[in-house]
This record gives C-alpha cells, structure tokens and sequence, in this order.
C-alpha cells in the first residue's frame, strides 16, 4: 500500500469514527438493515434514476449495464450496513470514485445522488413502521448520520484521487483545481443540508431527531471543509 492510500485508509476511519458518536454505530446500521434489506435492489434503482435521467453517455441508455449496477449498488450498501468498519465497501467506493473522476463527473452530483437517495428511507419507514414505533426516530437518526458519513468519506476520496491524477500539474492549475473542488464540495454540502432539512418535515420527525439531523449535515460539511483545507496547504 502506498504512502498515499495508507493516508486515505487513516481518513476513512477518523472520518468513521468521528459520526460513531456513541460506539453503537455498527449495531445502529444492523438495525437499520434488518428494516430495508428486503426494500434494497428497489432503493439501488432509485439512486441510479438520478444518474439515468441525465442519460448523457451510452452507457446510462443501456438498461443491461444499468441493471447491473443496480445490482452492484444494492450490495454495496448492504455491505457497508453490515460492516460499517470493514475494507469492502471502501474498495468498491474507491472503484467508482476513480472512474467517477477519469469521466469528470462533478462531486456535486455524487453528492447529490447520495443525498436524494437517503430520502427513500423515510417511504420503507412509512410502508413499514408506525409513526408511533419507538424504533422510526432512532432509525431516521441512523439514516442522517449513515448518509452524512457517505457524504464525508465520498468528498474525502474525490479529493484524494483528484489530487493524485493532477500531480504532474503546475502549483497554479492545482491551486485552481482545488478553489473548484472546495466549491463544488460547499454547494453540495448545502444542498444536502435543504434536503435533510426536508425530509425532516415530511417525515414530521420530533424535535429531537430534527437537531440531531442538523447536527450530522453540519459535521459532515465541517469535515468536508476540514479534508479540503488540508489537502490544499
């Protein structure tokens, strides 16, 4: 492993460690799974209708190559609820976040296709659960931290792999590529922070659960600033 990924892999679980604000994180996601495990391959769909809608490239035309991914998709997220500190989910992140950056997709709409997707949560919850169920609250506080983790680690990776493929550039065109990408990162993390915000008063969750859902969209926005500023001194 070299210098590089090894300072990677130390992000990933400071980044983790950071949201497992009690040490139950992992029991947390567990819970979380048991609920939407069977409701996975549709929620994998709905994250791909995002990218589906641009419809830009063949691939995203090719309803065999998106069935795949759906597939793919769903078992990633699976995996990483099972085991929110094991190395597979990360490899496979890392996978679609390099080819993410040689097709030059912008970190916004990574972004913002975590974000959007986290919001399919809450139909499994109504579908599912009782708004009087005990377990609805702890379980949307999970699904904030869950998805405000996804949104740190993504920014951290994108800016990782980013820096790595324009090593070879000059001081100027890495100054200026990381004014962009801390941008982008900003704008993102505030479109999350609507979204999170909404999906808080459809879900009309109590008081409590609405603080703590700020609270992870502003850590992970924290977090986000904190990866950038370091990447660029």
């Amino acid at each position: 492993m070299s210098d590089m990924e090894k300072s990677l892999s130390a992000e990933f679980d400071t980044i983790v460690k950071a949201f497992d604000f009690d040490g139950q994180m992992a029991t947390k996601c567990r819970a979380l799974l048991a609920v939407v495990d069977s409701e996975m391959d549709e929620f994998a769909a709905y994250y791909w209708d995002y990218w589906v809608s641009f419809g830009n490239t063949e691939q995203l035309r090719n309803p065999d190559y998106i069935a795949v991914m759906v597939k793919s998709t769903a078992n990633y997220i699976r995996e990483r609820m099972r085991d929110i500190k094991g190395t597979t989910w990360r490899e496979y992140l890392k996978a679609q976040i390099i080819a993410a950056c040689k097709d030059r997709v912008p970190l916004g709409h990574l972004l913002a296709a975590s974000t959007r997707a986290s919001l399919r949560y809450f139909d499994i919850f109504d579908a599912k659960l009782e708004a009087s169920d005990p377990k609805r609250d702890q379980l949307m506080k999970t699904v904030h931290d869950f998805t405000s983790m996804e949104l740190a680690v993504t920014s951290a990776c994108y800016v990782h792999y980013q820096f790595e493929s324009e090593i070879g550039s000059s001081t100027t065109e890495i100054s200026e590529h990381a004014n962009i990408l801390r941008q982008q990162a900003a704008a993102s993390t505030a479109v999350a922070q609507g979204m999170l915000s909404k999906a808080s008063e459809v879900a009309t969750a109590s008081e409590q659960s609405a603080v703590a859902m700020r609270e992870a969209a502003q850590t992970a926005a924290g977090l986000i600033r904190t990866i950038e500023d370091t990447r660029t001194e």
